[in-house]
């Protein structure tokens, strides 16, 4: 019997249905305004923009010049850009990563809930969901704070139970795994809702049928639940993929592509490129790559997951279509996931050809000479500008302008660089010294890490295995910081020594330059009775403030150097002598360090009084303050002068050849004082300190340094720095002072030179206060302090105090201004 609601009901569908699609007719056009605004602004804003970035990579455009058509230029050169092959590993590892995760977290989250009692599976759904409502940014923000190194809640974690503490974003192996951890657990997101959704609409025969069978519940999610959810596998791999591909926000704000390119994207590539370089065709070009990438992406994974079961047979043969249909179809999905990642890193082939960027969108680098050569037209720099040109010339689309340096110390240039990158306007290629880059003194983040592209063969030099196996073994530990990474690559060395006239040490009777420091006091003492000023002492000016602090606190610290140098660094940085402070060792209560102190005070008395500021980097026929002291050295006036080997050639082309020796600083002995160790200092003052020290400056100093930029920088460097080359440019800056710091780079063998270059393994070079490790304006005070020491107007008692109250109060301010807690040392 039919009930009349339901024949009524019947009867009446029919009917509906006819008035809808009549109302439908005659309202078409009142329909089809309601919809235009939408449609036109999904048009304008969604589909334009599409088909714009699709056209404008065959076009170069900087934003505002008209467009100039470019064909596949653009695309050749992202192909054949140094980065590509690492970004296409890096997306790879990320999408492969990204899919994984999803798939086995957001699913195994979703079979829980389901399977988990009625209230108890709803609480959960919605304390799972609630996250999506965060905004992104905030959770980028608490995770950069949970990877922090040594203070973020991981590390803590980490070390309170004695495991090592990674530096999770600023280790190169580690970083894409950093990246990766980002939203651990991984299930608050729309994957989970496809899975539960499917889960609970899954066919109950069907589920029935396998519970009557006896299946457990492994086996029926392996038998059942994955083949029947095999659209929504599909689903969740493609979401989740192009999601990778897309989503280059966490690297932005957490790593910015570093270290060095560790974490590089072609995402991120591609925004770089558009809106910090302003090469809008070169990032669409990038952009339109990415789009057929992950079209071809879509369509393997769409093939290659289709469902081909169904409820009514899998009821019969569950075990059978788990093995033979849908391992297969995983494994297909893997293998083509892996098969593009090696395909992409072998992309990499010709990443490191020395073409570089031969061709292409054009690039401007802007490079700092080293201080006081003058222009790029001068002399000294003849030879650095005859290799650019010679590299302007193969590579059209790069121009190097290379940019005076009047600095007169590191410090000036430093503070210089700093309020440059505040403006993100710094120079690309920046002139420094490997103390303040490997102390820490500079703020992170204002150089790069090159290592990526050292640890890399050098293009330009054939069968090279890295970069780095170019330089000596004893330069690679001057170029790396405290935590691994090469912020400065170093041209040459300079080595230091007492420079002496042979007429005034005739005259005083000396026959051979002192071999220890007692040695050394006593013939000031023969200088001095001979009628003879002994010594005029320096400060170093720009050349090395620090000269005799290092000296004397390394040779006298060295037992004891083990207990601050807790980076196990070839130079102290400022967390070394802070801790070293704070420990009491540099301390003028601790004797060792005090000696270095008094030993200064016992050269007082045969110092030229008044006259200690000469520069000892100034031209030998300077006559306006700082005075060159070098004419008073060989007119026997003065006995002898602390300098470098830069004047060597100096005071030979001045006339002054064979009149006068250089003997490299004499270690103290227990000759001079019981707490004396005897340490050889060859090494300690100088070192690779010479011309061709730069840094690389990051793309938060430095607007237009992208990842691109970078590279085509690094290969202009490679090229500077082939042995041949570097021995050139050297020998034309430098009249042959310089000295190599690659292996088999030329060199001009200057007399009495390779007396003042170490042989063996160099001491801990131990930096305290006037070189900039803890601040500037401890180096400037304690300048001061020295200064007045010297020149006898601030006896020891007083200077000590002084002294002491600079240590404690400089290394206060470095802990403060770094977040370090130096109690846990």
């Amino acid at each position: 019997m039919i009930d009349v609601m339901d024949v009524t009901f019947m009867g009446a569908e029919p009917r509906m249905d006819g008035r809808l699609s009549r109302w439908r007719y005659r309202y078409r056009s009142v329909l089809a305004v309601l919809l235009l605004p939408s449609l036109l602004l999904i048009g304008v804003f969604s589909y334009y923009p599409a088909v714009r970035s699709l056209i404008g990579g065959f076009y170069q455009w900087n934003g505002f010049s008209p467009p100039t058509y470019a064909g596949i230029s653009q695309f050749r050169q992202y192909l054949q850009a140094p980065t590509f092959g690492t970004e296409a590993k890096n997306i790879a590892i990320l999408t492969g990563g990204s899919i994984l995760i999803s798939l086995v977290s957001q699913f195994t989250a979703a079979e829980v809930v389901t399977y988990m009692p009625r209230r108890a599976g709803a609480i959960a759904k919605y304390v799972l969901v609630l996250p999506i409502v965060l905004p992104p940014l905030v959770l980028i923000e608490v995770w950069a704070y949970l990877l922090q190194p040594g203070s973020g809640l991981i590390d803590r974690i980490l070390g309170a139970v004695g495991l090592p503490q990674p530096t999770w974003l600023s280790d190169p192996h580690l970083a894409l795994i950093g990246i990766l951890l980002v939203g651990f657990p991984w299930i608050s997101n729309l994957g989970f809702l496809i899975f539960l959704g499917g889960l609970q609409n899954l066919p109950r025969d069907v589920l029935d049928a396998g519970r009557l069978d006896g299946l457990s519940a492994v086996r029926r999610v392996f038998a059942i639940d994955i083949p029947l959810l095999m659209p929504q596998f599909r689903i969740v791999v493609i979401l989740s993929g192009i999601f990778a591909v897309q989503n280059f926000v966490p690297i932005l704000l957490l790593t910015n592509g570093g270290p060095g390119t560790a974490t590089l994207v072609p995402g991120l590539d591609m925004y770089q490129s558009a809106f910090a370089s302003d090469q809008y065709g070169y990032g669409m070009a990038i952009g339109t790559l990415l789009f057929v990438a992950m079209l071809v992406f879509t369509l393997v994974v769409m093939r290659t997951l289709r469902p081909r079961t169904n409820s009514l047979t899998l009821a019969r043969r569950w075990g059978f279509m788990f093995r033979r249909t849908h391992i297969r179809s995983a494994l297909g999905t893997g293998v083509a996931l892996v098969a593009a990642g090696v395909l992409a890193a072998g992309c990499s082939g010709g990443s490191s050809s020395s073409s570089g960027s031969g061709s292409g969108a054009p690039v401007t680098i802007k490079a700092v000479l080293p201080p006081n050569t003058g222009p790029i037209t001068a002399a000294d720099n003849a030879g650095l500008k005859q290799l650019t040109q010679q590299y302007e010339a193969a590579h059209k689309n790069v121009t190097v302008q290379w940019l005076p340096n009047n600095m007169s110390s590191i410090t000036q240039a430093n503070a210089q660089l700093e309020s440059q990158a505040s403006g993100g306007s710094a120079p690309d290629v920046v002139w420094e010294q490997y103390g303040p880059v490997t102390s820490g003194a500079l703020p992170a983040g204002l150089l790069q890490n090159i290592k990526p592209y050292l640890t890399k063969p050098n293009p330009y030099v054939p069968g090279n295995s890295s970069w780095l196996s170019l330089f000596t073994r004893l330069t690679v530990p001057y170029m790396t910081s405290q935590n691994g990474d090469i912020d400065i690559i170093l041209g040459s060395n300079v080595e230091t020594g007492f420079f002496y006239s042979k007429a005034a040490f005739a005259k005083a009777g000396i026959t051979s330059p002192p071999t220890t420091w007692a040695d050394f006091m006593t013939d000031l003492g023969k200088l001095k009775s001979a009628g003879i000023t002994p010594l005029m002492y320096t400060t170093g000016e720009p050349c090395n403030p620090s000269w005799f602090e290092r000296l004397a606190t390394s040779s006298l610290l060295a037992n004891q150097v083990s207990q601050f140098n807790v980076n196990h660094s070839q130079v102290t940085n400022g967390l070394d002598v802070a801790v070293g402070i704070h420990k009491g060792i540099i301390s003028m209560t601790n004797p060792r360090y005090a000696e270095a102190w008094k030993l200064l005070g016992q050269m007082v008395p045969y110092s030229a009084s008044g006259q200690s500021g000469y520069g000892a980097c100034q031209d030998p026929n300077v006559t306006t303050p700082p005075l060159s002291p070098q004419p008073l050295l060989v007119q026997g006036k003065v006995g002898m002068l602390w300098g470098g080997s830069w004047w060597i050639p100096q005071l030979d082309s001045a006339g002054f050849t064979g009149k006068f020796g250089v003997f490299p600083e004499p270690p103290i002995t227990t000759a001079s004082t019981p707490l004396g160790l005897g340490t050889s200092t060859l090494g300690v003052i100088g070192g690779p300190n010479g011309n061709g020290q730069w840094s690389i400056t990051s793309q938060r100093a430095d607007s237009t340094m992208t990842p691109a930029k970078t590279a085509t920088v690094m290969n202009f460097l490679a090229w500077l720095f082939t042995p041949q080359h570097l021995g050139y440019w050297l020998k034309i800056s430098g009249s042959g002072a310089y000295i190599p710091t690659e292996t088999d780079a030329p060199t001009v063998n200057l007399p009495g030179l390779s007396s003042l270059v170490p042989t063996g393994k160099v001491p801990t070079v131990v930096d305290v206060v006037l070189d900039d490790v803890l601040s500037a304006a401890a180096t400037n005070s304690g300048m001061r302090l020295v200064q007045e020491y010297v020149n006898g107007s601030l006896p020891y008692s007083a200077f000590a105090s002084q002294w002491q109250s600079l240590l404690t109060s400089s290394a206060q301010a470095w802990a403060t201004q770094n977040h370090v807690d130096l109690g846990k040392y």
